[in-house]
């Protein structure tokens, strides 16, 4: 069961950090129904929907005596917004032999924080055709209108980022996947690299928005809001992150027309 200021909440519907959990299980076969003793683990996991276990425990089925129940409560911290995904298996020597799952959806707003273009300190830097553009930022969640949740150091390569660029009516020419940068400081956030050469081609010539994405294991994506570390707070337009690219357009191989083509 889950609950939340003593609400109750189904399987499947939303849950926000300071959820409760609570699991009562037994196993059974055709021959032996409802035991809490045998030749057995049990493993109690949390996933998040980036795959990572963010929460496990264990009974051992061969000295537990008592019901079995496993409790939780989801702290939300270092949790991407998604499916949180409750596993019970039940293994013996030969490995895992029965496995059930329960999931919730946790709804946290997940935001862009520290956003820098390298080599571009301006707030809408601009480039040209053929440059290289590299954009770092640090993946996280709001817990209020000014304090950003970092997520971790420790799970940084597990979860996948990309960077869009989008025209200025929101259609999105070039996706960008982010790499994890790794920092000697365990407490930082979790920080991501972008890296793009501009194409020589029309589509970047112009103002573009930079916005970015969390991919999860289900490959469904949840868009990150842009957030101003300087001012603490959420930008007030969501595509205040641009990039301008220009060129210079030259005619070559212009061909005088003859005195007979004038006529």
């Amino acid at each position: 069961s889950a609950s939340f200021n003593e609400r109750e909440i189904e399987a499947g519907d939303n849950v926000v950090p300071g959820t409760e959990f609570s699991f009562s299980l037994t196993l059974s076969t055709q021959s032996k129904p409802g035991f809490v003793t045998g030749d057995f683990t049990l493993d109690f996991l949390v996933v998040d929907s980036s795959g990572v276990v963010q929460h496990e425990e264990s009974v051992d089925g061969r000295s537990n005596a008592k019901s079995i129940t496993f409790d939780h409560t989801l702290s939300g911290n270092d949790f991407p917004s998604g499916d949180v995904t409750f596993v019970f298996q039940a293994k013996n020597d030969k490995g895992v032999h029965t496995r059930a799952t329960k999931q919730y959806v946790l709804e946290q707003q997940m935001v862009a924080a520290g956003i820098a273009f390298e080599g571009h300190p301006e707030d809408q830097p601009k480039y040209k055709l053929g440059d290289e553009l590299v954009v770092t930022m640090q993946a996280g969640t709001l817990k209020d209108l000014h304090t950003v949740s970092g997520l971790s150091q420790e799970h940084a390569r597990d979860r996948k980022f990309v960077m869009d660029l989008q025209t200025p009516q929101g259609t999105t020419f070039h996706t960008v996947y982010g790499n994890a940068v790794d920092s000697s400081d365990p407490s930082a956030p979790a920080t991501y690299t972008f890296t793009t050469s501009i194409p020589t081609t029309v589509d970047f010539i112009g103002t573009s928005t930079v916005s970015f994405r969390f991919v999860s294991t289900q490959n469904t994506f949840v868009k990150l809001l842009p957030f101003d570390s300087a001012s603490s707070e959420l930008y007030d337009d969501a595509s205040a992150i641009r990039i301008t690219v220009g060129a210079s357009l030259q005619l070559g191989n212009v061909k005088a027309p003859s005195s007979s083509e004038v006529m």
